[in-house]
């Protein structure tokens, strides 16, 4: 019963102990202000709070690795849609205007419509065909407006997806270099100014379905891009328009009928080297392979905005337990390979609570002293006695003390002590009593207490005493003075400086 009720009381001790532990912060800025602790009770854990970290680089991150899909656009290209951007500003009032070659053969159609039933004259053929070669003029024209205008389209949707795969790279740019981030809100801005620069005000999930969106509109620009061409470099038998009529002099008296002429232009091939780079990029994005790549790196460029966007940028250090009454610990930031990426200075912690033992030497002073006597005579001169004469009141001596006491918070703090010295004269001398102890690292200590010193005491065994500093001797053939070495208490004094810190 007594075994259980003693375990009990144990396992309630160590709880109670537990519950009264706790953990401090201990706050590193390496471009603020620091928040140290230079004291705690032991028993205690602490941690540093670093902040203005580059997490990323401490922990290690995968750098970007570039698409092994080509996404880069031909300078021409981009020349090519300026200048169109800059036709399309000057208000082009036949940029909404849209021709084919179905469009042509109807206007013409119309035209001959209204000549039945009249001789076709020189001078009218000449107008019908100068009318002809006017619309097919502008038909051509406005579909060169309209392959330019929808190419541009094109190459604009292209580069959007190019900088959708390229915002990791740009981001990671952010953050790959240095240990610490001296400003972590001007970095969060930087990286927001990219993403919106990519995807206006989407919200992140929005953006992650923009890519295969943008993907897809691609090849249904690159469908209505490949119509326009095709429109604009038929054969030339499909561009040619024939005439049927009669031609009749001018006096009238020469006619010839027309079969089949035909009206036509030279032409070369147009945007062939547009046509080839649309085909191209066709092949990449409709390969699944590529496809999936494309989408999957324009992703991690959102999630990369997530985590640079969401993170505290601050680093906790493991939990220290402090038993000693003195540790000194130096914070380091270490890479994920364990390797040092910095060290900060040393911090010296203090710990209270408990008992703490240490020792002192130093100067003590025993108020106790060795008798002194002097030989009296009578009148005759002969040796009758002795007399005490000065006597020494207190015993110098060097010393160390022991000291045992609660380790408070705050200085000076109270003990007990227990010690040894040697006198001058090269006795032992033994000391008990209490202290107080000032100072914080290197203790001075003033303590008092009770001693006992080994002094001489004078030897009456030949004396007879007469009074309280008076002796005779009992015969005067026997009339040397004897002291004995006696240990004797006494009051004592003692300062002292620790030895252990």
């Amino acid at each position: 019963m007594k075994t259980k009720l003693f375990i009990t009381i144990m396992i309630l001790g160590f709880v109670v102990k537990s519950w009264g532990q706790k953990q401090e912060e201990i706050e590193i800025n390496p471009f603020g202000t620091d928040k140290p602790i230079s004291k705690t009770e032991k028993g205690n854990s602490v941690k540093f709070k670093i902040s203005n970290v580059n997490t990323f680089k401490i922990n290690g991150f995968t750098e970007s690795k570039p698409l092994s899909v080509n996404f880069e656009v031909p300078e021409i290209f981009n020349d090519f849609i300026n200048s169109k951007e800059s036709e399309n500003n000057g208000n082009n009032e036949n940029s909404n205007i849209s021709y084919n070659v179905a469009d042509f053969k109807k206007k013409f159609e119309t035209i001959k419509r209204d000549l039945d039933g009249n001789i076709l004259t020189k001078e009218l053929a000449n107008n019908l065909l100068s009318e002809l070669k006017k619309v097919q003029d502008e038909i051509f024209q406005n579909n060169l407006s309209t392959f330019k205008t929808s190419f541009s389209v094109f190459v604009s949707k292209y580069n959007a997806v190019h900088q959708q795969i390229e915002l990791e790279g740009k981001l990671l740019e952010q953050i790959k270099d240095s240990v610490f981030i001296r400003n972590t809100i001007v970095l969060k801005n930087n990286v927001k100014e990219y993403f919106k620069s990519v995807y206006g005000s989407k919200t992140t999930e929005e953006a992650k379905k923009t890519t295969e969106t943008d993907l897809n509109n691609l090849m249904l620009e690159y469908t209505q891009l490949l119509k326009i061409y095709d429109e604009l470099n038929k054969t030339l038998e499909k561009d040619s328009v024939v005439l049927n009529g009669k031609l009749e002099s001018s006096d009238k008296k020469t006619t010839i009928n027309i079969d089949k002429a035909t009206v036509s232009q030279e032409r070369k091939k147009y945007f062939s080297e547009e046509m080839t780079f649309a085909n191209k990029v066709f092949e990449t994005i409709s390969d699944i392979k590529n496809r999936n790549e494309i989408i999957k790196k324009a992703q991690q460029g959102i999630d990369w905005y997530n985590k640079i966007d969401q993170e505290s940028y601050t680093i906790y250090t493991d939990a220290i337990q402090l038993n000693d009454y003195e540790t000194t610990v130096t914070p380091k930031l270490k890479f994920s390979n364990g390797n040092i990426a910095h060290e900060f200075q040393p911090l010296t912690i203090k710990t209270f609570g408990g008992i703490k033992v240490n020792f002192s030497t130093g100067y003590l002073v025993s108020f106790i002293g060795d008798d002194n006597f002097s030989p009296f005579k009578d009148n005759s001169g002969n040796t009758i006695g002795v007399v005490e004469s000065n006597k020494n009141a207190v015993t110098n001596s060097l010393g160390g003390l022991v000291h045992v006491y609660p380790n408070w918070k705050n200085s000076p703090q109270l003990g007990l002590s227990a010690g040894a010295s040697l006198a001058t004269n090269g006795n032992l001398g033994f000391y008990f009593g209490g202290s107080l102890f000032f100072l914080e690292k290197n203790r001075l200590v003033i303590t008092g207490g009770y001693s006992f010193i080994k002094v001489k005491q004078l030897n009456s065994s030949n004396l007879n005493k007469i009074s309280n500093d008076r002796y005779e001797f009992v015969s005067t053939t026997d009339t040397e003075i004897r002291y004995d070495d006696v240990y004797k208490g006494g009051w004592f004094i003692g300062i002292t400086y620790n030895l252990s810190k």
